[in-house]
């Protein structure tokens, strides 16, 4: 997963640090690389960094993006977690719609990487590129080092 990289450009690190919402971002953030992913069948595959209540500790202790989709389309999970999927999916409907999806390294997943930030948007653009039966190639930004 993330073979291939190139360094983010300052714009895109411009926007990724906006998209990260803190008032003192990591300073990781600034040497992020950008890599794609090229499904939505990977994008659902993606690991998360939100544990999964009530699994054994591995890699299917942590959710899914497509489990999450699923659930917080449904209605599930917190009120702030509607609230974030229900901004996200109106931002979704934009076609040109690009969340500064952020993925760092992990030990915890079989992939050896999980979601840390825009977890929301990124259910967001599955449910609805899904539902549409539309393809894509998601830039995703990605940290070598964890947060």
């Amino acid at each position: 997963m993330f073979e291939q990289r190139r360094p983010a450009t300052p714009e895109e690190i411009a926007a990724l640090v906006a998209s990260f919402d803190v008032i003192n971002p990591p300073a990781v953030l600034y040497e992020a690389e950008v890599s794609t992913i090229a499904s939505l069948e990977e994008l659902g595959a993606a690991y998360t960094v939100l544990a999964a209540e009530g699994r054994p500790v591995g890699a299917a202790s942590f959710y899914t993006v497509a489990e999450v989709a699923r659930s917080w389309a449904a209605g599930g999970g917190t009120e702030h977690d509607q609230q974030s999927f229900q901004r996200a999916l109106r931002q979704a409907e934009d076609p040109a719609f690009a969340p500064e999806i952020l993925f760092a390294p992990t030990r915890l997943t079989p992939s050896g990487w999980w979601i840390v930030d825009a977890i929301h948007r990124a259910a967001a653009l599955l449910t609805l590129r899904a539902a549409r039966g539309t393809t894509f190639d998601l830039r995703v930004f990605i940290v070598s080092r964890s947060l």
